[in-house]
């Protein structure tokens, strides 16, 4: 999301949250034809109506907006390279000091920037990928695998399978691997894949 309105960022959904008297508000998440700037009566400019809200407005609707603070703490300046040469040999930075320097120094739960202000909102936190929500609509399930643990995804066994009845009956030429690559993936028990 930018910090200002319009742009090249997502068309976000409609919300509902709660204000810092209790009650709940709606806030739609592009302008409309007849909102005004949120600290005056000035009306927003045509070209803007159905533009999706930049965070600045959406943190101002919502009566969080801190002018010093930044976007978003970000990552420190990354060079392409620091490889420091003396003579003709190399001598590479350390892991460690590379990761100290590109590190994210944003405190992720804490109000340090706007990006973690808006992120730590219930219904920003609460809110379901268009994926889940399409399929949701469909009247399916959507069960989403934890990260990074291809043990527990089903897939990985049936890739699994794949790649070993390739390996065992190709010839390894690229002629011999597209006729049994369709043969492979059709020998794969579907006890395996459930």
């Amino acid at each position: 999301m930018n910090l200002s309105p319009a742009g090249k960022q997502p068309l976000m959904q409609d919300t509902v949250f709660r204000g810092q008297d209790g009650q709940l508000y709606p806030q739609s998440m592009a302008f409309r034809r007849g909102d005004t700037l949120w600290d005056s009566n000035i009306p927003i400019l045509e070209e803007c109506v159905n533009k999706p809200k930049g965070m600045k407005s959406v943190l101002q609707e919502r009566g969080l907006w801190r002018p010093d603070l930044l976007k978003q703490c970000g990552r420190a300046k990354d060079r392409k390279s620091r490889n420091l040469g003396y003579g003709d040999r190399l001598f590479e930075e350390e892991m460690g000091d590379y990761e100290a320097r590109t590190a994210d120094r944003c405190e992720i739960g804490k109000a340090c920037c706007h990006l973690r202000i808006l992120e730590a909102q219930p219904d920003f936190l609460e809110e379901k990928s268009m994926l889940e929500t399409v399929v949701n609509a469909a009247g399916h399930e959507v069960i989403f695998y934890p990260k990074f643990h291809c043990e527990l995804n089903y897939i990985e066994y049936y890739w699994g399978a794949v790649n070993r009845y390739t390996r065992a009956n190709c010839q390894y030429s690229f002629p011999e691997l597209e006729k049994i690559l369709f043969v492979a993936l059709d020998s794969v028990a579907l006890k395996t894949i459930r």
